[in-house]
C-alpha cells in the first residue's frame, strides 16, 4: 500500500506583509493510498470536470471558484453551480484520503514571538510532519512520496532546506530519521488532482482559523481531518 501526500497552501507565508483579508497561512496535507488515488479519486474529479466544463484541463482553485472567474464563470448559472458544488462535496466526503491541516495565525504569531517568530511555512511543515508520522505508523508504512506545489526556485530551495533540517534533527516532539519521505515539487500547471483537493480543503480551514465562523466548505473539510487524540490530531491552529 504505497502512500502519497499532496501538500498545498492557502495565503502567503510573509510576516512582513499581513493582508487583512488573508491573515492566516494554511498548509494542507492530503494523504492517501496511491492506488486508490489513481483508481478512485482522480477518475471521480475528472468526471466532474468533464460534466461541468466539457473537458478536464480546468484546474480547480478555491479562490476562483468562489469568485466565479475564469473557467468558473459557468458557475454564475445557479443551477449549474448547485450541481457542481453538490457533486464536489460528495466526491470529497467519499474520497479515501485523510487530511492534515495546519493554520498559522500570522498576526498572533508575530505578537507572541516578535523577532523570534518562525517562518510560517517552515513552522507549518514541522507541525504537519509531526502528525504525518503517527498517521504513517498507524498504516504500518515508513515510506511516502510528498508532493509540494512548486512556487519559485528560491522558495522551493528554502522549503527543501527546512525539510532536510527536520528530517535530520527532528522536532521537539518527533524524530523523522526512520521515515523515507521523498519530497517532490509539481507546478500548478501539472493539474494535479491531489493538489486541487488539498487547496479546496485548506482554504476554508484557514478562513475558519481567522474568523472562527463555520461554513459548509469548512464542515466538509473538517470531516476529512485525521481524527487522533491530543497533539496528534490532524488539525493544528497556531498560536
Amino acid at each position: 500500500m504505497p502512500l502519497i501526500a499532496y501538500m498545498d497552501e492557502s495565503g502567503t507565508a510573509s510576516l512582513t506583509t499581513i493582508e487583512s483579508r488573508a491573515p492566516v497561512f494554511g498548509l494542507g496535507f492530503l494523504v492517501c493510498d496511491s492506488e486508490r488515488y489513481a483508481n478512485e479519486i482522480v477518475p471521480a474529479v475528472t468526471r466532474l470536470k468533464i460534466d461541468t466544463f466539457g473537458h478536464d484541463a480546468v484546474i480547480l482553485h478555491a479562490a476562483e471558484m468562489r469568485n466565479r472567474t475564469g473557467d468558473f464563470a459557468v458557475l454564475l448559472n445557479a443551477q449549474k453551480r448547485e450541481a457542481f458544488f453538490d457533486a464536489l462535496n460528495a466526491i470529497i466526503l467519499a474520497a479515501p484520503f485523510d487530511l492534515i491541516a495546519v493554520a498559522i495565525r500570522k498576526r498572533e504569531h508575530v505578537q507572541k514571538y516578535g523577532s523570534r517568530a518562525t517562518d510560517p511555512y517552515e513552522l507549518a511543515l514541522e507541525f504537519g510532519l509531526e502528525r504525518l508520522k503517527p498517521c504513517m505508523e498507524a498504516l504500518n508504512q515508513t515510506a511516502i512520496v510528498l508532493v509540494a506545489e512548486s512556487r519559485n526556485k528560491t522558495e522551493n530551495a528554502a522549503l527543501r532546506a527546512g525539510f532536510e533540517r527536520l528530517m535530520s534533527l527532528g522536532s521537539y516532539y518527533q524524530s523523522f530519521g526512520d521515515l523515507q519521505i521523498d519530497l517532490r515539487f509539481a507546478p500548478k500547471s501539472a493539474n494535479s488532482v491531489g493538489h486541487q483537493l488539498a487547496d479546496i480543503c485548506i482554504s476554508p480551514i484557514a478562513k475558519f482559523a481567522d474568523t472562527r465562523k463555520s461554513t459548509l466548505p469548512f464542515e466538509i473539510a473538517r470531516k476529512k481531518i485525521l481524527d487522533r487524540p491530543g497533539w496528534q490530531n490532524g488539525l493544528k491552529i497556531f498560536p
